[in-house]
């Protein structure tokens, strides 16, 4: 089992359509604390701006740069996303989302504490209506967000009830395994 110290991460971002935040969205990601990490973006056939945008940041080396010609859907591409990844432990993240800088640190500080977990859920904030921001404006707001970790009996008993996954979809983390 990997230590933290050694623990791989890959975000995985599926895009479809998400021109009016995705990026800051990216940006948010790429400002991690962490710098180590592999960043999966798979546009999801987009017929806005969506590529252009992608494009643009996709001459850092962190980036895996899909393109869908034809739509699949949000769990057939998240899906190749996790197929792709290289990692230990895979982030979930959407084209609406800020990412707080220390969030992959903390995902990684997590796991090095309950490595027996492989679900890990956190806090993110959706970008909605006027509130496009910089991952920089926020970033005094997500410091403080707690890590919570939930034990698999108490994910699937979540999902029996409520029929989702708790929170987001920005929220989940878990172990490639």
């Amino acid at each position: 089992m990997p230590t933290p110290k050694n623990i791989a991460v890959t975000v995985v971002l599926p895009v479809y359509n998400g021109e009016e935040f995705l990026a800051d969205s990216i940006q948010s990601v790429l400002n991690q604390n962490l710098q180590g990490f592999e960043f999966i973006i798979i546009d999801d056939a987009s017929n806005d701006s969506s590529p252009k945008i992608i494009e643009s940041f996709a001459i850092d080396k962190r980036i895996r740069h899909i393109v869908h010609t034809t739509n699949k859907g949000l769990f057939e591409t998240l899906n190749e996303g996790v197929e792709l990844s290289n990692s230990d432990l895979i982030k979930i993240w959407a084209q609406d989302d800020i990412m707080g800088y220390t969030c992959l640190d903390r995902l990684i500080e997590a796991y090095g504490k309950h490595p027996e977990c492989s679900f890990y859920v956190q806090s993110s904030l959706t970008i909605g209506g006027s509130q496009k921001m910089s991952a920089l404006t926020m970033e005094t707001d997500l410091k403080d967000h707690q890590t919570e970790i939930w034990q698999n009996n108490k994910i699937l008993r979540h999902f029996w009830y409520c029929g989702n996954v708790h929170r987001n979809i920005s929220n989940l983390s878990f172990t490639k395994e």
